[in-house]
């Protein structure tokens, strides 16, 4: 993927104590970044895991997808919702959207 190296590279853990307002204040520091090509990855986000750590079918089957029931209604228009915000806006109204 990276013939001359992996490019600068670094991990950053959000934290649900503080509000999105905070997070977005994280997101545009590390926008210009991306045109000193560094490399940023974003994993997990609003809904990491949000329905999927049962622990008793990670155990049983060692596999987090594994699922007695489907996940609840709410959880997955929640999931839709974020990823309709974050494919169909940018600039003020992605920020407005992500905080709302």
């Amino acid at each position: 993927m990276f013939p001359n190296g992996c490019p600068p590279t670094t991990i950053i853990s959000a934290n649900a104590r503080f509000d999105p307002h905070f997070h977005m204040k994280i997101g545009a520091a590390l926008r210009p970044l991306r045109k000193e090509n560094y490399l940023i990855i974003g994993s997990g986000g609003a809904v990491h895991n949000l329905y999927r750590n049962k622990w008793a079918p990670m155990i049983r089957y060692r596999d987090n997808f594994a699922q007695e029931s489907p996940p609840e209604a709410t959880l997955l228009e929640f999931r839709q919702a974020v990823v309709d915000v974050v494919s169909n806006n940018s600039g003020p109204d992605l920020r407005r959207g992500l905080t709302r």
